[in-house]
């Protein structure tokens, strides 16, 4: 029988560099790759999951809680110094928010007037990204400790947004009522008011400020009454977090389960 031997062609193999030759070879540079990936934070939603993490910590992970914060703030207050060091004003979260948060009010204005069914859900999507936007640059503002230009709090305007969102069908209508299951716990919102100075500013000094802030929160499911003393009660330690008191949580069975 006869055999039939097959052959591969290979490529020719690249003579090797002379002694002493001065040829660098060549290095891929930086972006080059598949698998490259940018160095360092390029925008805090990187860091989505740690934001909504934080405030679900409960009190016996405080230790664990203080560290996270901490080092939250090095890391937002280096992004800030980098935007601000591209502009000739200082980058603020709290003005970021500021603006996303009046250019929702003027889109659900817009969403009121008569109009096709098509125009409305495009102005509810464009309304649910600012607030979404809002939000978290709220709470940025909030773990960066941020010494706001403002005079009055945005925490009654991250209430709002968090009901937009949660009545917000999916046709760009909007519910009677928010569910439960997208609304944030009374807890959560304690974690954002009681670290908020200006919260605390005008909770402490105008009547009307208290009475509107206790009917935001009491549109806001109470995820565990144990949690909810727990936040409060980690306020009245500090200069003006007295006035938080338990009542702000009475008043409401707590939710078993958070789902609706």
């Amino acid at each position: 029988m006869e055999l039939i031997r097959t052959t591969m062609i290979l490529p020719p193999v690249p003579a090797a560099p002379k002694t002493g030759s001065h040829r660098k070879t060549a290095t891929a540079g930086a972006g080059h790759g598949k698998f490259h990936r940018p160095r360092g934070l390029e925008h805090p939603y990187q860091l989505k999951t740690v934001l909504d993490l934080i405030p679900e910590l409960p009190e016996a992970y405080s230790a664990e809680r203080k560290y996270f914060e901490e080092l939250l703030f090095v890391i937002l207050q280096k992004y800030k110094d980098k935007i601000s060091g591209r502009h000739v004003w200082t980058f603020s979260f709290q003005s970021e928010s500021l603006q996303y948060f009046q250019l929702a009010e003027r889109v659900v204005g817009r969403t009121k007037r008569p109009g096709s069914r098509d125009d409305v859900k495009a102005l509810a999507q464009l309304a649910q990204d600012n607030y979404f936007h809002g939000i978290y640059y709220y709470m940025l503002s909030v773990y960066i400790r941020e010494v706001s230009e403002h005079p009055n709090s945005l925490f009654l305007e991250f209430c709002n947004a968090s009901q937009f969102l949660a009545r917000l069908d999916w046709d760009g209508s909007l519910l009677e009522q928010p569910s439960v299951r997208r609304l944030p716990s009374r807890g959560q919102l304690l974690y954002f008011a009681i670290r908020d100075e200006n919260v605390l500013k005008q909770f402490n000094s105008h009547h009307g400020y208290a009475r509107r802030f206790k009917e935001a929160l009491g549109g806001f499911p109470i995820a565990s009454a144990r949690h909810e003393a727990e936040a409060v009660a980690e306020a009245a330690g500090r200069k003006g977090r007295a006035r938080f008191k338990l009542s702000l949580l009475r008043g409401a069975e707590p939710e078993t389960a958070r789902a609706g």
